[in-house]
């Protein structure tokens, strides 16, 4: 599976051009008052879920690389965090029911 950077970095650029967009229209008063019409929010809204899409698939890209491979990882468990019973939570001072983790 590829994990393509193109996608991620033509939300991004559309995001930023819808943000310009409704922010310049703001400024310019197209609208009327200090509230957003039905267009700037719209637009204000698919720029952030854009961005956001963007943003998490440029992540994925630098995290995963682009060669992605499908499967199992097993658990990374820290034994300083988990018991066999459940979760602990260690402090300074150790008690007699925390002895595997303190």
């Amino acid at each position: 599976m590829q994990n393509s950077p193109g996608i991620p970095f033509a939300a991004l650029v559309v995001a930023i051009a819808l943000a310009t967009v409704t922010i310049l229209s703001v400024i310019a008063g197209i609208g009327g008052g200090t509230a957003l019409n039905e267009l700037q929010i719209g637009a204000t809204a698919w720029a952030l879920a854009l961005g956001l899409f963007g943003l998490q698939g440029v992540v994925s890209i630098i995290v995963e690389g682009r060669q992605v491979l499908p499967g199992l990882i097993m658990p990374r468990l820290n034994p300083l965090r988990a018991t066999r019973s459940g979760w602990t939570i260690c402090s300074a001072r150790p008690s007699p029911h925390c002895q595997s983790c303190c």
